[in-house]
């Protein structure tokens, strides 16, 4: 697919050796680009709402996030997120580095 970014998040917040901290902030109806994860990566809902991870495929995953859900992902696929509300949704995303693509992964 082309139009795949590098960019996870809406803004990085930390960055270091082990791991990459981003803030995902979705206005109602928004959505994230298309992007591939380098590394495995957890998520913590900060402000919740349903959204939708579409797949590079087409396959969508509808979830409806909770304040303080947290979910370990494996890096690799292209995806996006989209708010399916009309009210903001955010979370914070830690990319850990000691992972990639590829890799058995953590845990």
């Amino acid at each position: 697919m082309s139009g795949v970014d590098s960019v996870i998040g809406t803004r990085l917040i930390f960055e270091d050796d082990a791991c990459r901290v981003w803030l995902l902030d979705l206005q109602g109806g928004g959505g994230t680009t298309w992007h591939r994860h380098q590394f495995d990566y957890v998520y913590v809902v900060t402000d919740s709402g349903p959204v939708a991870t579409e797949s590079e495929g087409g396959s969508l995953e509808e979830q409806d996030d909770l304040v303080g859900v947290s979910s370990l992902r494996r890096a690799g696929d292209v995806h996006r997120l989209i708010n399916r509300s009309g009210e903001r949704y955010r979370n914070i995303i830690i990319e850990l580095k000691l992972s990639k693509a590829g890799d058995q992964g953590v845990g």
